[in-house]
């Protein structure tokens, strides 16, 4: 029974016993007066009461409404009595702390929202059973999906693969078979007692992109330079000895092999070169469609001197994209070629390339059921000078990915281990 009630029991008791007494003290008239005077201290005794415990512990009962409804912003006054103006002098001092801090934490969320909105590194947390509750727009580009509600481990993509499985307080680089790079780091932050998974993912592909660009235009540059210099004495002294000996047919021979070779390496040096020399794309609005068409007889010439057929689907409405044709066009050679030489490498006699246009999606697909791309390999692909291929000098998916860069386009190279073909897919 809460103490008010108590207070006010107390009041129609004594009133009851006050009356009773005056009933019974009717007829005499000094009993009379000091039952009289009895009610009067009665009624003096009760307002006192009533100041001095019902009303400063009614005070303090609003106050434990406030704190219950969280209304921070209301103060008590005091009420008179000392024990209950201690109470309050602790309560108003606690509540101004209360409302101050959960301002504060207010504007520590929303900066904290901001920030990882507008955050180029991608953030995402999950709760205890591993489902993702937490993704920052950075990390929803990155993984190319909207994640919330599901496990990493079912999150279509290599990321987020390589996410699930990373082990707690770890960091390591990721290099997807789309040219780009990560740094990936799983912590954990504390919350209620329990510690929660979160990752940060950083892009490095333009940073590192930019090194090996740098490192490997730079190694071109002196092998060119060294190259060319030799070349030239060593052409130089056979073009002397092929006239100081024109008679001696066997040393003629000699002279002409060996000049045959410079020559070759000249073209092998050259390649080289022109890879750092690639020009910026003048992009233009070019019909997709139109584009490969135009470049079908040359591609189909790739392909049947091979024996490998070559097959264009369409699906989807046309679609428009802002491409450079002739920087273009040459992306889409290699990559033909690319896919004829890992048909030819098998040596089946049923090799297809697929160049798919679907205008749904906005992708250019080229598709091949060649000797297929392994893990291992996948993860080195569009690294500066490494090559599968022999007699491979390693430049050529460097120049189509730089070529997609500078395009802004994304792209992935890698093998279905569903249907066992080989796909290298351009976002436009």
């Amino acid at each position: 029974m809460r103490l008010n009630h108590i207070f006010y029991l107390l009041v129609v008791l004594l009133l009851v016993l006050c009356g009773l007494l005056l009933f019974y003290a009717g007829s005499d008239t000094k009993l009379f007066y000091c039952v009289e005077a009895l009610v009067g201290l009665a009624l003096v005794f009760l307002v006192i009461f009533y100041s001095r415990v019902v009303r400063p512990l009614r005070s303090i009962a609003n106050g434990i409404d406030m704190l219950r409804g969280q209304d921070f912003s209301s103060r008590l006054i005091k009420v008179g009595q000392y024990e209950a103006d201690l109470i309050i002098d602790v309560f108003n001092p606690m509540m101004e702390q209360l409302k101050n801090e959960r301002l504060r934490l207010r504007e520590q969320n929303t900066f904290l929202d901001l920030l990882l909105e507008a955050s180029p590194m991608g953030v995402v947390a999950t709760n205890m059973r591993g489902e993702v509750n937490m993704c920052n727009p950075s990390a929803r580009a990155m993984l190319g999906c909207d994640p919330m509600g599901r496990m990493l481990a079912e999150i279509p993509g290599r990321l987020a693969a390589r996410l699930a499985v990373m082990v707690p307080d770890s960091t390591e680089t990721v290099r997807l078979n789309s040219a780009d790079i990560y740094r990936c780091s799983r912590l954990k932050f504390m919350d209620k007692g329990c510690a929660h998974p979160f990752y940060l993912i950083e892009t490095l592909t333009a940073d590192v992109m930019a090194a090996e660009k740098e490192a490997y235009e730079k190694a071109i540059r002196m092998i060119v330079h060294e190259v060319n210099n030799t070349m030239g004495g060593v052409e130089a002294t056979l073009d002397t000895m092929a006239m100081v000996c024109a008679g001696d047919d066997a040393v003629r021979e000699v002279v002409d092999t060996t000049l045959d070779r410079t020559a070759q390496l000249r073209h092998f040096i050259t390649r080289f070169a022109e890879a750092a020399k690639i020009p910026e794309p003048v992009p233009a609005d070019t019909d997709v469609t139109g584009f490969v068409n135009a470049n079908r007889n040359f591609l189909e010439s790739l392909c049947t001197v091979h024996g490998v057929a070559l097959r264009v689907d369409v699906s989807g409405v046309p679609f428009k994209a802002a491409i450079d044709v002739a920087l273009m066009g040459q992306c889409l050679v290699n990559m033909v070629k690319n896919s004829v030489e890992s048909i030819v490498s098998t040596g089946r006699q049923d090799g297809l390339v697929t160049i798919g246009i679907d205008g749904e999606k906005r992708t250019l697909t080229v598709c091949d059921n060649g000797a297929g791309i392994t893990p291992e390999v996948e993860q080195r692909l569009f690294t500066p000078f490494y090559s599968t291929k022999r007699g491979g000098q390693g430049i050529g998916l460097i120049f189509i990915s730089d070529i997609l860069v500078r395009h802004g386009f994304r792209f992935s190279l890698f093998t279905d281990t569903g249907d066992s073909l080989t796909r290298f897919t351009i976002r436009l």
